[in-house]
């Protein structure tokens, strides 16, 4: 039967069919359904595709010793202490006079053993 007048009931069902199983595209605002949104990673099929065509294009990731070389220049700029340089301090410290705990003691010498030992074999 051909529809004559506007229902707005069934229009109206029908609208909300379509909404409870699918949502717009952040991408391109097309209704999609909401399987094809979740396999997509909240993409329509079609953005989905320029994303993937996209992410070939991005810089060549760098090697181990490029990334090394980028934290140390960090580390350098963000003026970082060497890794043992609380043992040093303490160690500083109780040759200063100052008391430091069994625990204190005993944490900067087995830090520095291997320091320690090196500066022993070069004197």
């Amino acid at each position: 039967m051909r529809r004559t007048a506007f229902d707005d009931r069934q229009d109206r069902q029908v609208v909300n069919e379509i909404q409870a199983n699918s949502m717009s595209c952040p991408g391109c605002g097309t209704f999609t359904p909401n399987e094809d949104l979740s396999n997509y990673g909240h993409r329509c099929g079609a953005c989905f595709d320029a994303f993937c065509r996209a992410a070939g294009t991005g810089p060549i990731p760098k090697t181990r010793n490029e990334k090394r070389a980028i934290l140390d220049r960090l580390k350098a700029a963000a003026g970082a202490k060497p890794s043992r340089a609380w043992a040093w301090s303490l160690r500083q410290r109780e040759f200063e006079g100052v008391r430091l705990g069994r625990v204190q003691k005993e944490a900067w010498r087995a830090a520095l053993s291997l320091d320690l030992a090196d500066e022993q074999e070069e004197s």
